[in-house]
């Protein structure tokens, strides 16, 4: 028997993406088996289909500029507004067959050309949106309730009918919640029963370190390794999530540059009284003394405690023994952190 192809691109701003990971979990779950795969295309099969799952940026849909591609769906997960506009990402939306939009991103209306034929379907939290959520909770795991609040075709032509179904997802914060919600609308649209697609997020494990949590017991362990290089982003995600105290261990590359350091550390400054850092571990790669003494040199009149460390493993240690029922250990880097979980994993 031939197999159908199916196409399925996943917008987004970001050189990682958590929807393009969630939605080949789902596939997976639901017996797809893996063929390919790397940061920018997947590949999976079952009995009946191919889906090829392309993670499409700003630069990667100007590389296929001219193919012409008719994509069977693509799914928006937030970009800004300039790429909203490129003519690049315009066109692949414009000759695609389903696209799934963001309606709370203000400027994602931007994308859409006036002779557009794609079928467009919604998520948000907009009240207008065609997949939403209600009774929306944010804790150690993300509760809500999916709404298909119109009746929707599917990609293999089946017809869905309006719905509400409780979904619990194994992560945390807003960022992970659009990402799943994006996902959630795609399995719907792709024919996949609502139970498979819960069970699916119930189990999820790979995150590209969104708020990615690592331990989670009498207390939560999180780790995040900054892809939008943006700390306050990080911080306004940690608001959404219920805890007692809040320690952060801050990982510092050895070539990391001192003006970026202070900028990283002035966000934390920034935050420490809003959610309320009881004290701050900071790992120094290669034990550069004089990253050391700049570093101390800007703790002067700060209020902020903290602690500076050259062993990772001792960093973790002392960070970790703190903890109590209900508090957050926040971990922040990126290369510097390749051990962190082998780490965790002895110590814990």
């Amino acid at each position: 028997m031939t197999k159908r192809l199916i196409s399925i691109g996943v917008l987004s701003q970001w050189e990682q993406n958590g929807t393009y990971y969630t939605i080949k979990q789902i596939l997976s779950n639901c017996g797809y088996e893996y063929i390919y795969g790397n940061p920018t295309l997947s590949i999976l099969t079952n009995e009946h289909d191919f889906i090829l799952i392309f993670h499409l940026t700003k630069k990667t849909a100007e590389k296929i500029k001219g193919l012409n591609l008719c994509l069977d769906v693509i799914v928006d997960t937030g970009m800004n507004q300039v790429d909203y506009c490129n003519p690049s990402i315009k066109s692949l939306v414009k000759n695609s067959k389903y696209f799934i939009m963001n309606i709370d991103e203000k400027d994602s209306v931007s994308i859409l050309d006036d002779d557009i034929e794609s079928l467009i379907i919604t998520y948000g939290l907009n009240n207008k949106a065609t997949v939403t959520a209600s009774s929306l909770t944010f804790g150690s795991n993300i509760k809500f309730n999916i709404c298909l609040q119109r009746k929707c075709t599917t990609v293999k032509g089946n017809i869905i009918e309006p719905m509400e179904f409780p979904i619990t997802i194994d992560l945390i914060g807003r960022c992970n919640f659009y990402n799943s919600l994006a996902a959630i609308t795609f399995g719907l649209i792709y024919g996949i029963p609502i139970e498979k697609i819960n069970d699916a997020l119930l189990n999820i494990k790979e995150t590209v370190s969104c708020l990615e949590k690592i331990h989670h017991k009498d207390n939560i362990i999180i780790l995040d390794n900054c892809y939008k290089d943006d700390y306050n982003f990080v911080f306004e995600e940690i608001q959404y999530i219920k805890y007692n105290s809040i320690y952060v261990m801050l990982s510092i590359d050895k070539y990391q540059e001192f003006y970026k350091i202070k900028s990283n550390l002035k966000v934390i400054f920034d935050w420490h009284p809003v959610v309320n850092i009881k004290k701050l571990f900071l790992y120094v790669e290669g034990n550069n003394g004089l990253i050391r003494r700049n570093i101390e040199s800007l703790f002067f009149n700060q209020k902020l405690d903290y602690s500076l460390f050259s062993n990772l493993e001792k960093c973790i240690h002392l960070s970790t023994q703190l903890l109590k029922n209900g508090d957050i250990l926040l971990i922040l880097g990126k290369d510097s952190m390749k051990d962190i979980r082998k780490i965790l994993c002895q110590l814990l």
